[in-house]
């Protein structure tokens, strides 16, 4: 068995230690040359490192930490199913989804393909044609799918409303079922264990409300409610609910983008070319992601400045920044993916780590967030590296969108070089100090294949940076503290005696 290093015991690490003892001061280094070429530059999705705290002698150092961290090798292993989250004892499997063959993994992918050509024929158990769908989920059930509805929405026409329902929150349950016409409403319960609990209790939610309004519940399930979940679960009932889809349990909740959970409401929004167009752009991005040369490779490379600028320089935040306001659920999808794979403490042997791993990631949408926490940022005493994404062009074609769109990027090239460079200001008060490290994915458009390019860029990124730190990027054990000890609320009373004593107070 193959045994890998960690981050500190790579070769190395000693010469990039050493080169980040004196960082780099940016506006020393930007020039037209530069600009230019520190680009790895790709029809569908490019990604722009000018802006970033490295040079050319940095970036040999780091190319050679992922030769010496087996970064492309982990990554085959992967694809071959050898390399597991050894955590749960599972392989690692959404990358099989996207495959353009038939497998094991992706199968229910294509059962949804089939499934969706008969859907004209489908009715309520009214008898009434649906005019909404609303998917009950959270995390990885509802912050990707709610991205992907919300960046294909003005692009494709929709043949239906789309809502989503995650908290367990009673004002949100109630202002949500609430407002909707129960015969002419299909519904998503996704949740890979089934047993979610915010899940559970708003699905408790809806069927109370369904046998209120004097609706058969038996033909309501059977008629307009769609699960998504692992076989044998608590939501898989094929003779209970109009259709069962699968998620296999190698695919973690966060990378299940391409999955049945969040191609299916594009699928019935947007018909399937549409999520066909996804599935064939993260495809050719696995590919892409295969080059071990991180200058042709763009989530390698953004995975190689995320662990330079957190693991030696010490930058502990990352900023999202979202130049599109079609990307405004963007931020917190990737919020997730990246929080939740990479905030470990321990290798992937259970050995403590002597370096800090996934940064805490802040994110918002454009301009918006100049008028929010930029100013803390620019003049700030705080760490903060950031990544921004831009668009070539602007999704919609109208009267003035290309010059709106122009406006919108002069913003977004200010802001990189404001950070960049700072200011020169004699009153203290002024003074920006620059030199904060940015990048800049760019998008040639946000069709449906650009944006399947840039799920899988910000997969690959977050497994490359989780190889990079030899850490288990595919579980999620903090999350599991928070709702044992919930449950341990509600589970007949019982809890810790301090928590139920504070619960009391509340």
């Amino acid at each position: 068995m193959t045994t890998y290093l960690n981050l500190d015991q790579a070769g190395s690490y000693n010469t990039l230690s050493a080169l980040s003892k004196q960082p780099l001061i940016l506006k020393q280094e930007l020039t037209s040359s530069r600009l230019e070429t520190f680009w790895v530059r790709k029809p569908f999705l490019s990604f722009c490192y000018a802006f970033s705290g490295v040079n050319e002698v940095i970036l040999e150092g780091l190319q050679t930490l992922a030769d010496d961290m087996k970064v492309i090798e982990k990554f085959q292993k992967l694809l071959q199913g050898t390399y597991i989250n050894a955590t749960e004892q599972r392989h690692i499997g959404h990358h099989a989804l996207r495959h353009p063959e038939k497998n094991e993994i992706n199968a229910d992918v294509f059962r949804l393909k089939q499934w969706i050509s008969s859907w004209d024929t489908l009715v309520s158990a009214s008898g009434k044609p649906f005019k909404t769908v609303l998917q009950i989920g959270i995390g990885g059930s509802e912050s990707g799918p709610k991205f992907l509805v919300e960046a294909l929405r003005r692009k494709y026409p929709s043949r239906f409303d789309m809502r989503f329902l995650a908290s367990m929150d009673g004002d949100a349950s109630a202002d949500c079922l609430g407002s909707l016409d129960f015969e002419t409403t299909l519904f998503i319960l996704t949740s890979k264990s089934g047993t979610t609990q915010e899940t559970q209790v708003n699905f408790d939610q809806l069927c109370k409300r369904v046998t209120q309004k004097g609706i058969p519940l038996a033909s309501f399930l059977k008629q307009q409610v769609i699960s998504v979940s692992m076989p044998k679960g608590v939501l898989d009932k094929p003779d209970a609910f109009l259709q069962c889809f699968y998620l296999d349990e190698s695919v973690g909740g966060r990378f299940s983008l391409t999955s049945t959970a969040g191609l299916l409401p594009v699928a019935l929004l947007y018909g399937w070319p549409c999520a066909q167009d996804i599935l064939d752009g993260a495809y050719e991005q696995d590919q892409l992601s295969l080059n071990p040369e991180s200058k042709e490779n763009s989530a390698l490379m953004a995975a190689l400045l995320t662990v330079w600028d957190v693991s030696f320089l010490n930058m502990p935040v990352m900023g999202l920044i979202s130049y599109s306001e079609v990307l405004a659920y963007f931020g917190a999808y990737v919020q997730q993916l990246s929080c939740e794979s990479n905030g470990k403490q321990v290798n992937i042997y259970n050995q403590p780590l002597n370096y800090p791993t996934g940064p805490l990631l802040i994110e918002g949408v454009g301009t918006q967030s100049q008028h929010s926490f930029f100013q803390n940022i620019h003049q700030g005493q705080h760490k903060v590296s950031l990544q921004c994404v831009g668009l070539a062009n602007p999704q919609l074609e109208f009267d003035d969108a290309l010059d709106l769109h122009r406006s919108l990027n002069t913003h977004l090239a200010a802001q990189l070089m404001a950070f960049a460079v700072g200011n020169e200001a004699t009153v203290p008060s002024a003074y920006c100090q620059g030199n904060k490290p940015t990048s800049l994915v760019w998008l040639a458009s946000l069709e449906a294949r650009a944006l399947g390019h840039l799920i899988a860029f910000y997969e690959n990124k977050t497994m490359f940076e989780g190889f990079l730190w030899n850490i288990n990027s595919f579980d999620q054990e903090g999350v599991q503290l928070g709702k044992t000890l919930a449950h341990s609320l509600t589970d007949s009373g019982k809890g810790t005696p301090l928590l139920k004593t504070f619960f009391e107070q509340l």
